[in-house]
């Protein structure tokens, strides 16, 4: 999108999500490089959502206006991993794209790289039908292993975070793992400029590497 000329990873978030103006200082940049300082949005729903409706994106955002969580630390101070920030990204690329993030990444990766059994699968927000699809497998409270689907929806890992994409939901097969991992030593998807940019560190303001 950037070399699209739609966004600049120095934009500040706020420009795409105006909602979050109190955050105002935080760009594409630092939810790229997990510098942002934004706290992880599952430990706003864990104490304040009700765990019968389904967590999206936009959720997300409304959450942060009305509890407004404090910041970690400020913006390129350091390090921290985000799946807030991942979930924020996922929703600007929506709101510029003007389409949803699975739609996204099915026309502008997925479909040009052949990979036909990879996508955005939302079980139980957005369930369908998914020939050969394996569940993940966890040990219960008697050390059994058991399907993660059957612990009910008072886990909430595997129901109401259902609705939210960028940090997870994207399915795949060997083989088409295998496709993109190919397609990263050509240039058919992104170029050589573009995957130095997207494999360097990232430096915080102390002048630390991300790493």
């Amino acid at each position: 999108m950037e070399k699209r000329g739609m966004l600049a990873y120095d934009d500040l978030t706020s420009k795409y999500i105006p909602e979050l103006s109190d955050y105002g200082n935080i760009t594409v940049k630092h939810l790229l490089q997990h510098t942002s300082g934004l706290p992880d949005y599952m430990d706003l729903f864990i104490e304040n959502w009700d765990k019968g409706h389904f967590v999206t994106n936009e959720t997300i955002v409304t959450e942060f206006v009305k509890h407004k969580p404090v910041v970690h630390f400020q913006p390129g101070e350091r390090y921290e991993y985000s799946n807030t920030g991942y979930a924020l990204l996922a929703l600007i690329i929506e709101r510029v794209a003007k389409e949803s993030f699975g739609t996204f990444l099915k026309n502008k990766i997925f479909d040009p790289l052949g990979m036909s059994n990879t996508s955005v699968y939302q079980s139980r927000y957005a369930p369908r039908v998914l020939k050969n699809y394996t569940v993940g497998y966890v040990t219960d409270s008697l050390d059994n292993k058991v399907a993660a689907d059957g612990l009910g929806k008072d886990h909430y890992y595997y129901y109401y975070l259902d609705g939210v994409v960028g940090d997870g939901m994207v399915n795949s097969t060997l083989d088409d793992l295998f496709k993109w991992d190919r397609a990263l030593y050509t240039e058919q998807l992104v170029n050589a400029t573009d995957k130095e940019l997207i494999f360097q560190s990232g430096v915080t303001a102390t002048g630390e590497k991300t790493d």
